[in-house]
């Protein structure tokens, strides 16, 4: 009889941003931010270690307890330096949290420690206080022994008595001595004493037990305690080295190591150590892709897919809170159509959910996280929940369940252009995390998307063949046969995602290719689709309001200043037809209706505003003028209308009342003005009844107005114009669509 033993696995992978960085585990901490905020301070040699469950059962932990040998800041006990991090294996439970510090009997650094804020460590023993690493995997710099360096996933310390103690003594001042570290004699790796002749192949990919031979003289005979090889660890871009687990090594001799190439290892050169001494290899080891595994006893397995939702993989659900972010959710699906359209891993979105937590609870969410829910700086997370069985075969392992979270507060572009330099694209990041859910890890490639850093204004939104072919291993080996009783995935046929790019989208236009239009103008735009099928669905919007138009092409003449023009798409064509993708954005700049005044002047009437065409009416027949200036020759009321520069047309102007016999005749119909001439005071009569909200303007005879004023709640009204030149000036009354004129006559009186 087969005995299966269901295990659970949480992996979780960050991002955060790192100065101009961004590595997708941590946001850098300086050596004096560590320094300040921690309160011990020690370097020290990790002697054991026990993993445990918390009191509620919910969470395993880790205890480390450190032999200290140097103390740089805070109060020691004579007792050892218990060192509490999340996470660790109970029989057949393991969580593993990647940003938290990890470590193995023998690891020796300087490790900087705080008091727990943790209430559920707090509560793990009524009488100690906890310590913590502060900063997670940050709160420890290991020391090679070997050749007296040390670093961190930021850092490379290369002299730990002339670079790494004086930094941290700056800070700390003089430290106290606890102990020897009992540093081995340093051996210059000299030729004679260990070689790397070469190594073959040179490109391998991560984490699927592929081999590489390494040759050259020293090694030893057989592997010793202190003799492993060294890959660089794609998480820290190559600062940090990662070796193989013990089981991953097929042969040790002289001259000649087999080893299995482990999950982490990334692009970079190999380093053999034979207790001592240690040579680095002249050529670099090209890992194209890497496949996660899950470490349990001492082995390393890879983890597959199943047929989870019955339909051949997995659903996506996206919380209510992010589907109702367009743009996001839009960016988000983008990614996911890309994963689905080149390894046909078998994911499909669902119905939104209210749900709004990260767990093991058979939903595979999307969400925003709750305010700071995440650790600062952290832009996203992937979880993956794996389970595993133990049968005759021994333990195998697949993806129960997958959750993603995004940072609510950080800044994000959800446009398929590039971002701004002061962005971090949601597209690309969510790519990158949905290839954690695909089951790959880093890789030290700037081109990849599984590329371990991604900085502001920077965008990966297209797989690259190497990242294809690590998530098209995945697929086929979940499709070959069932794990754990689970059925096997069913992978999307080609037809699924029919056109070349097996990517829906849609472009807009505007018709004439200008986005300064006229107000009230009548404006036409176009969607042009890729892969929307036969039939595809448009949906237009102005200002992300829809506006009802369900065609390819939109005509509209309400357009206002700084409106945004978008069309969302949903394609016909089979595995495309859920995922409605968003167009470009078109801005749009309105000119305003402008509304010109005809101003007289002695023989002529001119338009108060420039323009490149003009058109005059009188008693509203347009007539044959068309510059600003006319000399008109008939009695009547004229107006004119202007075309700006952008070709917009403006109103017609109010009426103006021209009587080329003399004004003073045309005026006197309506109002009366005495005296006239006047040395500067004059008296304004209206007719009883004829006008309301009457305003009054005196103009000289460039066209100057020189006075403006109103009538109030009576029919006379004086005005001064007292201090102005002598000579002939121009009286405006309009109200409503009426308009008068009469000429007034400034002089001086005679003594």
């Amino acid at each position: 009889m087969t005995k299966n033993v269901m295990l659970q696995f949480l992996i979780i992978c960050f991002v955060f941003t790192q100065n101009t960085k961004a590595q997708c585990m941590l946001q850098e901490l300086s050596l004096k931010e560590k320094t300040q905020q921690s309160a011990l301070i020690v370097e020290a040699r990790v002697i054991s270690e026990n993993s445990f469950w918390n009191r509620e059962h919910t969470r395993i932990y880790t205890s480390y307890i450190l032999e200290v040998y140097k103390l740089f800041k805070g109060v020691l006990d004579a007792s050892p330096v218990n060192l509490i991090t999340e996470g660790g294996t109970v029989e057949y439970n393991k969580h593993s949290v990647q940003h938290q510090l990890e470590l193995k009997v023998g690891d020796m650094g300087i490790f900087f420690m705080e008091q727990s804020h943790n209430s559920k460590l707090k509560n793990l023993s009524s009488n100690e206080a906890v310590l913590v690493a502060y900063g997670g995997v940050q709160g420890c710099i290991k020391i090679d022994q070997q050749s007296k360096t040390a670093s961190d996933p930021f850092n490379y310390y290369y002299d730990l008595d002339a670079q790494l103690y004086p930094q941290i003594m700056a800070l700390t001042g003089a430290y106290s001595e606890k102990g020897n570290l009992g540093f081995p004699e340093f051996q210059t790796a000299l030729k004679a004493d260990i070689y790397i002749s070469d190594f073959s192949p040179s490109e391998v990919a991560a984490g699927i037990e592929s081999e590489i031979t390494i040759r050259g003289s020293g090694f030893g005979n057989e592997k010793g305690l202190n003799s492993y090889v060294e890959f660089k660890d794609a998480n820290t871009g190559g600062i940090m080295l990662i070796q193989p687990l013990a089981s991953q090594y097929t042969l040790w001799e002289d001259d000649k190591i087999i080893v299995k190439v482990p999950s982490r290892a990334g692009t970079g050169s190999l380093r053999v150590r034979n207790e001592t001494v240690f040579a680095n290899s002249d050529e670099e080891l090209s890992v194209t892709y890497s496949r996660l595994n899950a470490i349990y006893n001492g082995n390393a397995f890879q983890t597959n897919i199943i047929n989870k939702n019955s339909n051949g993989g997995y659903i996506w659900q996206m919380n209510s809170d992010f589907n109702s972010n367009t743009k996001a959710s839009e960016a988000f699906e983008r990614a996911l159509i890309s994963w689905r359209c080149k390894t046909y891993v078998p994911w499909e979105m669902g119905k939104t959910t209210s749900t709004n937590v990260t767990a093991s609870d058979g939903i595979n969410i999307i969400r925003f996280d709750n305010n700071s829910e995440l650790p600062a700086g952290v832009l996203a997370a992937c979880y993956t929940y794996w389970n595993g069985c133990n049968d005759e075969s021994g333990f195998k392992w697949f993806v129960n369940e997958l959750d993603i979270v995004f940072d609510d507060s950080t800044n994000w572009s959800y446009s398929q252009a590039a971002p701004e330099l002061d962005q971090f694209d949601l597209e690309s990041i969510a790519l990158h995390e949905l290839g954690h859910g695909h089951q790959l890890g880093h890789v030290i490639n700037p081109n990849g998307v599984m590329h371990y850093s991604v900085a502001p204004g920077e965008y990966k939104k297209i797989l690259k063949s190497n990242d294809i072919q690590g998530g098209s291993l995945v697929i086929e080996s979940s499709k070959s046969s069932s794990y754990c009783g689970k059925t096997p995935i069913i992978p999307l046929k080609e037809s699924d995602c029919s056109g070349t790019s097996a990517v829906a989208s849609v472009h807009i236009d505007i018709v004439g290719g200008k986005n300064s239009v006229c107000e009230k103008a009548w404006v036409s735009f176009v969607a042009m689709a890729e892969n929307g099928g036969a039939s595809p669905l448009f949906e237009w919007k102005i200002n992300g309001i829809n506006t009802g138009s369900i065609y390819s092409t939109f005509t509209t003449s309400t357009l206002q200043n700084k409106d945004t023009i978008t069309c969302v798409m949903t394609s016909s064509l089979p595995g495309l037809s859920s995922f409605p993708v968003s167009s470009n954005d078109l801005y749009i700049t309105v000119s305003p209706k402008q509304l010109p005044e005809v101003i007289p002047t002695a023989d002529s009437l001119t338009s108060s505003l420039n323009g490149i065409s003009y058109a005059w009416f009188c008693n509203s027949i347009q007539i044959t003028e068309t510059k600003k200036t006319i000399k008109p020759v008939l009695l009547g009321n004229y107006a004119v209308k202007i075309w700006n520069d952008e070709g917009c047309e403006s109103d017609k102007s109010l009426v103006y009342l021209y009587d080329p016999l003399g004004m003073e005749n045309a005026t006197n119909l309506s109002f009366s003005i005495h005296p006239n001439p006047s040395s500067g005071v004059f008296t304004i009569q209206l007719n009883e009844g004829n006008f309301a909200f009457t305003e009054i303007t005196v103009s000289n005879i460039l066209g100057q107005k020189i006075y403006k004023s109103h009538f109030s709640n009576n029919n006379k009204k004086e005005i001064n114009l007292m201090g102005n030149a002598e000579g002939i000036y121009f009286l405006n009354i309009r109200s409503g669509e009426k308009a008068f004129a009469a000429k007034i006559i400034l002089q001086q009186e005679t003594k």
